[in-house]
């Protein structure tokens, strides 16, 4: 099965391995249960101040990876830096369980292995998606920070005990985010022909339909129109 061509075919792309991090986050803060605590009702969700969250964290994650200069990544990161607060559900739900489970180091490292294979079948993981997604979840700590709530559960679930990061942290975590992205400036302005904007070579040189891969929603064609 092909991808839509065009931007069709990059969002589909993206919402689906966004959907992956989502879900991933999500089955994260299950590990909450481990270590449960007494559920406190936060109220962060409301209207308008979630429309001021939502857009931060975009806006973070789009900036985090404008370096790719690939549209697929970009989405895929902007999303994700939103997406990610999927692990404050059940606690918002009144759950026994600390919110903020996924915004671990141990959490962006899987979250990072589990797309960048689901992304590439049969020759390697896409590092691209892999830088893409670190930098994302230190784009979102960054954004946190910034708004003025820098505590997190940065050893979960090795350690559920919280760190709190300054205030002058938000631009540093940020930088580090761009930095996970920049080289991929330097891979997609040396592309040759056959590769795609994540970085699959077929070793034929040959152009991908799609069909070959066991996932095809979560890969791209090797010309660049997906």
């Amino acid at each position: 099965m092909a991808l839509p061509k065009g931007f069709a075919g990059t969002f589909l792309w993206a919402s689906g391995l966004a959907f992956v991090f989502t879900s991933a986050a999500f089955l994260w803060s299950l590990l909450g249960f481990a270590s449960p605590v007494t559920p406190i009702h936060l109220h962060e969700y409301a209207f308008p101040a979630l429309v001021v969250e939502v857009g931060g964290h975009v806006i973070f994650g789009v900036l985090a990876a404008a370096p790719s200069l690939d549209p697929g990544l970009i989405l895929l990161a902007g999303g994700e830096s939103v997406l990610i607060d999927s692990d404050h559900l059940l606690a918002a739900l009144g759950y026994p369980v600390e919110g903020r489970l996924a915004h671990s180091v141990f959490f962006a490292l899987a979250a990072a292995v589990l797309l960048a294979y689901l992304s590439r079948r049969g020759r390697g993981p896409d590092m691209g998606v892999f830088a893409v997604t670190l930098s994302a979840v230190a784009a979102h700590l960054s954004y946190d920070v910034f708004a003025g709530n820098g505590f997190f559960y940065l050893l979960a679930p090795l350690s559920f005990g919280s760190f709190e990061l300054p205030y002058w942290t938000w631009p540093a975590l940020l930088t580090a985010a761009v930095i996970f992205t920049a080289p991929l400036l330097a891979e997609r302005l040396h592309q040759p022909e056959n590769v795609c904007p994540n970085f699959g070579v077929r070793q034929d040189g040959a152009k991908n339909d799609g069909s070959e891969f066991l996932l095809p929603v979560l890969s791209r064609d090797l010309d660049g129109t997906g």
